[in-house]
């Protein structure tokens, strides 16, 4: 059995049940929080757990995503999404140069020793965030207004985070966090991402009213595409 759960400080934690297992144990895994469930599963116990571990558990997403290592671009990295298009090409620069237009960004390098260098690593993943950043408010700010539009609900504002632990996240005063790194994601699961924190705007928890009406605003079970988000990390583009 695999879920997603949903924590509004801790993003999403991926569950698994484990009949040997006595008590939940919570891990860092591939980006997120990760706990191990004992059989019969609960979801009220579980919420139950980590509310009363919640400052360990924020402590071990902190240390985790500390520790995730630096990506390293090479010539070859090559990222390819709906919305982020990143591809490297040798060129006579100075020294690095990137350029993002509306099909892709080209990172321009001199020489792969220049491309190798640490500074110039950190450099390019400064500015992979910062063009994501303006790709969330480019596209996904004006689709989750028309959203909200849609459902007769009303924005307080958006902002584009930069939270590796969640999507993002919706607070009790209507403001809306997206996350720099839902450029990685295919289409439909931005606009499950924008949907659920719309939803959170009506039911700011996740009882069986919040998922009807999500499901009702996605068209479809919303909980199968929440499960399908389970294949996406926000650390396979930055660190």
């Amino acid at each position: 059995m695999l879920e997603l759960l949903s924590d509004k400080e801790l993003g999403n934690i991926a569950v698994t049940v484990n009949a040997r297992s006595r008590h939940f144990i919570f891990r860092y895994r591939d980006g997120m929080l990760a706990c191990t469930s004992p059989l019969p599963y609960s979801e009220k116990a579980l919420r139950r757990a980590i509310d009363e571990l919640r400052p360990k558990l924020k402590r071990l997403l902190q240390k985790g995503e500390e520790k995730v290592p630096a990506k390293h671009y090479t010539p070859d990295t090559h990222i390819k999404a709906e919305d982020f298009q990143l591809r490297f090409e040798q060129k006579d620069v100075p020294y690095v140069k990137a350029e993002m237009n509306e099909a892709e960004i080209v990172c321009y390098y001199r020489s792969p020793e220049v491309l190798a260098d640490k500074t110039v690593q950190d450099w390019i993943t400064n500015t992979l965030e910062a063009f994501a950043r303006n790709r969330v408010k480019e596209r996904l700010f004006p689709r989750l207004l028309s959203m909200a539009a849609q459902r007769h609900l009303s924005v307080n504002s958006v902002k584009v985070s930069s939270a590796k632990g969640r999507w993002g996240s919706c607070s009790t005063k209507s403001n809306i966090n997206l996350s720099l790194y839902l450029v990685l994601l295919p289409r439909h699961l931005q606009d499950y991402v924008m949907q659920h924190e719309l939803t959170h705007l009506v039911e700011m928890n996740h009882s069986p009213r919040f998922w009807a009406l999500l499901d009702e605003a996605c068209g479809t079970d919303s909980r199968t595409l929440r499960n399908e988000m389970m294949q996406y990390t926000t650390s396979f583009l930055f660190s």
